[in-house]
């Protein structure tokens, strides 16, 4: 088929003029497809994108209506900003069948925007409101019979760019136009999806076990005295001076082992106890399990080992033990790992006592006093 490349470029400019024509609603699409690189080659079969250029075969594009040229644009514009390159590559999906799933979503979406697009894509209407992963879980139970033949438009990093920049190029571009559609006060035009990954890359989401931590490093004042000689090393014939943090006699833990708390997380709580009580040593730690009732109520002092400390439970969760035990210890610090599902305690003569609550799963917990970590 023959082509005039020069009278292609000036549709595709002409298709992205038409966007920015469209006023309120597409500040962000615009914007985002301004700082693409948009390439006619016959490198491709129809079109792609790696998330920073966006190719067209001339021949392909060469008998769309404008319109239908638009809503491929926006496709190729939708894989980016669905995140469907990285996403496909973190979670080890099935590049093809993940593709479809893609393009089923991006389609209909845009289709309910009032776009166009050209005829053969995928858009059952079988998936509107669906995920994308959801679409995919679909696909690999029914797969298409076309699967096999199907030419992926979402492709890899250009040659010669390392994964991290990458995906600073992509992110750049998508902070970019984000910033331009506020500046615009087109907020709307802002897909909700967008929104939660500009927060990531803003302020990333680190593992629960990092933000405690960075919390506790304000109560590690760690020192060493001549004073009372290290037990931990007496047995072995060693003479060690005591070490000790000053102003941290005691830790409390409160670990809850109702139902909700799978033993993936009890593990998780445990092994991160551990880490605290080798590193900061405080000269008591007492742990107490519990759920409608204490399980297990032990204090840890210098010399033991919590190897031996086993986390177990079930049924609902009652906190109110824990924070009489709190109240009537008053320990500098305590820690209480709990599915935050009970009755508001009252938190009345604790106020001594620097509480963390590492919350799993409930969002909406609204901490009655202290700092609320989600796991």
């Amino acid at each position: 088929m023959s082509y005039d490349i020069e009278d292609l470029k000036k549709r595709i400019s002409k298709a992205k003029f038409t966007l920015m024509r469209r006023g309120k609603g597409t500040t962000f699409f615009s914007a985002l497809l301004s700082s693409m690189r948009l390439e006619i080659t016959e490198a491709v079969k129809t079109a792609s994108t790696d998330g920073v250029n966006i190719r067209f075969n001339p021949n392909f594009i060469e008998p769309l209506t404008n319109a239908e040229l638009l809503g491929l644009m926006m496709h190729e514009l939708g894989h980016t900003i669905f995140q469907h390159m990285a996403r496909r590559l973190e979670q080890g999906l099935k590049g093809k069948l993940w593709n479809i799933a893609g393009d089923h979503y991006i389609n209909l979406w845009l289709l309910a925007l009032g776009f166009e697009l050209p005829a053969g894509g995928h858009w059952d209407t079988k998936y509107r409101s669906w995920s994308t992963m959801k679409i995919y879980k679909d696909l690999l139970k029914n797969p298409p019979p076309n699967a096999k033949d199907f030419v992926m438009d979402i492709t890899g990093r250009p040659k010669g760019v390392d994964e991290t920049t990458h995906r600073e190029r992509i992110n750049s571009n998508i902070l970019k136009a984000v910033e331009q559609a506020q500046a615009r006060k087109d907020h709307g035009s802002i897909p909700g999806d967008i929104l939660r990954h500009v927060e990531d890359i803003l302020n990333p989401k680190l593992p629960w076990q990092s933000i405690l931590q960075d919390h506790m490093t304000g109560f590690a004042k760690e020192d060493f005295s001549w004073s009372r000689p290290n037990r931990r090393y007496m047995s072995a014939g060693i003479y060690l001076p005591h070490r000790w943090s000053e102003g941290l006699s005691q830790i409390t833990c409160g670990d809850d082992v109702s139902a909700s708390m799978e033993q993936e997380d009890l593990d998780d709580i445990f092994a991160e106890q551990k880490y605290i009580w080798e590193t900061m040593k405080p000269e008591r730690m007492r742990v107490q399990t519990f759920d409608t009732r204490v399980h297990m109520d032990k204090v840890f002092t210098e010399g033991d080992n919590l190897d031996e400390l086993v986390l177990k439970g079930g049924g609902g969760t009652e906190v109110e033990p824990l924070i009489a035990s709190i109240k009537h210890e008053l320990p500098e610090l305590a820690l209480i790992f709990t599915d935050g599902f009970f009755s508001t305690p009252d938190m009345t003569g604790t106020e001594s006592t620097a509480i963390f609550w590492i919350i799993k799963g409930n969002t909406g917990f609204q901490n009655p006093y202290g700092t609320v970590i989600h796991m």
